[in-house]
C-alpha cells in the first residue's frame, strides 16, 4: 500500500488479489524498494521470488527466482528484504538459504515500449518541479539502451580539477592586493585558471566584493593627515579646558579653486575589497584649464566671508594678514 502524506485511505501499488503465485498476486510479501521512477520492487517470500511492478501498472513481473525454492543462484528461499547499490545493483537477503546475493537488474525494461517523452511525462507528474529536465531523460535513456547502467560521470581527459588550491588562492590575494581595480579576467589570464574559478576562490575563500569609490572632496598626502591630527589634538586640548564656549568662537578659513571637472564613470572605479575593509576613495574633481580660487570663511552659523582670489595673486602671510583686517574682522564685528 501506498500512503500520501495527510491521506486518509492509501493505494495498492502491487498485489491485492489475494494470496497466490500469480503476477497480480503476493504472498507474505516482506521487503519493498520504490525507486526513482516509482517502479516497486517486493520481497515475495512464500513464493520465493522477488517482484517488479511498474508504477500504475495492475500485474507485475519475476526478475529473481520464481523457480520454487532452493538454493541455485536462481533461486530463493524465503527472500526477506532488499536494498539498491549506487550502481543500480539489488541485494536480496536469502533467509533460509543464509546469504546474501547480488544480482544485476537491467532496468531498461522497465520503460519497455516506453518512448523518452513518455518516461520524461510520468517523472513529471511524479516529482514536479524535482523532476530531470527533458534533455537529461533523453540523455540517460539513450545510456541505458547502451547497457550504460552505472550513474557516475564517466572518466574525462584534460587537466584534472586543482585549480582551487592554498598556493593558487594566495596567488589571486596577491594579484588584487597589488592592484585593487585588476579584473576577475586579468587574474584568470595571468593565472591560465578559468574564470569561474577566480571568481569562486574570490568570493568564497577571500570572501572579498568590488564595489565603486566614494566621493570624497580632496585626497590628502600622508602629511597633510598628520598636520590635521596635530591640530585637531590641539583643539581638543582648548575644548577641555574652556568647554563649549570655545567652539562657537572658532572661525575656519580656506582656499578653494572651482574648476570644470569630467568624472570618472562608476564602473571603471570599481575596487575588490573584504566585507570588514572600508570602501575606497578617490578625489572628486580633476584639474582642468578654467578655474576660479575662493577665499571662504565660516564658523558655526555659516559663511562669514567669501571672496575671490584675484588672478596673479599668490597666498602669503601679507595676504591673508590684509584679509583678516580690513575684510574678516568688520564682517564679524557686523555679527
Amino acid at each position: 500500500m501506498k500512503w500520501s502524506i495527510g491521506s486518509k485511505e492509501g493505494i495498492v501499488v502491487a498485489g491485492g488479489n489475494g494470496w497466490g503465485n500469480g503476477t497480480n498476486q503476493l504472498s507474505a510479501p516482506t521487503s519493498v524498494v520504490v525507486d526513482h521512477m516509482g517502479t516497486v520492487y517486493v520481497a515475495d517470500r512464500n513464493n520465493h521470488r522477488v517482484m517488479r511492478w511498474l508504477k500504475d501498472s495492475k500485474s507485475g513481473s519475476v526478475i529473481i527466482g520464481g523457480q520454487g525454492w532452493g538454493n541455485r543462484t536462481t533461486q530463493l528461499r524465503t527472500p526477506r528484504d532488499l536494498a539498491f547499490d549506487r550502481q543500480g545493483n539489488l541485494y536480496v537477503a536469502d533467509a533460509e538459504n543464509y546469504r546474501i546475493q547480488m544480482f544485476t537488474i537491467d532496468k531498461s525494461s522497465c520503460a519497455k515500449g516506453q518512448s523518452p517523452t513518455n518516461i520524461y511525462e510520468r517523472m513529471m507528474a511524479v516529482y514536479g518541479d524535482n523532476a530531470p529536465s527533458r534533455t537529461t531523460v533523453f540523455y540517460w535513456v539513450r545510456r541505458f539502451k547502451d547497457r550504460q547502467l552505472s550513474i557516475e560521470n564517466d572518466p574525462r581527459c584534460g587537466r584534472p580539477i586543482t585549480a582551487t588550491d592554498d598556493q593558487t588562492i594566495a596567488d589571486v590575494e596577491s594579484l588584487i592586493i597589488e592592484d585593487r581595480r585588476i579584473t576577475i579576467q586579468q587574474i584568470a589570464d595571468i593565472l591560465s585558471i578559468s574564470t569561474g574559478t577566480v571568481h569562486g576562490i574570490i568570493h568564497d575563500h577571500l570572501h572579498m566584493t568590488k564595489v565603486s569609490s566614494r566621493w570624497v572632496p580632496h585626497l590628502l598626502t600622508p602629511d597633510q593627515r598628520h598636520e590635521r591630527v596635530q591640530a585637531c589634538q590641539e583643539l581638543l586640548t582648548r575644548y577641555s579646558t574652556a568647554g563649549d564656549d570655545f567652539l562657537f568662537r572658532i572661525i575656519i578659513g580656506d582656499e578653494s579653486f572651482l574648476y570644470y571637472y569630467q568624472l570618472d564613470s562608476k564602473k571603471s572605479s570599481k575596487q575588490w575589497k573584504r566585507a570588514d575593509s572600508p570602501p575606497p576613495t578617490k578625489g572628486k574633481q580633476e584639474k582642468s584649464v578654467n578655474k576660479v580660487l575662493y577665499s571662504s570663511f565660516w564658523d558655526y552659523k555659516g559663511i562669514i566671508l567669501k571672496i575671490p582670489v584675484p588672478a596673479g595673486v599668490t597666498i602669503t602671510k601679507e595676504y591673508y594678514a590684509n584679509i583678516l583686517s580690513n575684510q574678516l574682522d568688520p564682517e564679524i564685528k557686523k555679527q
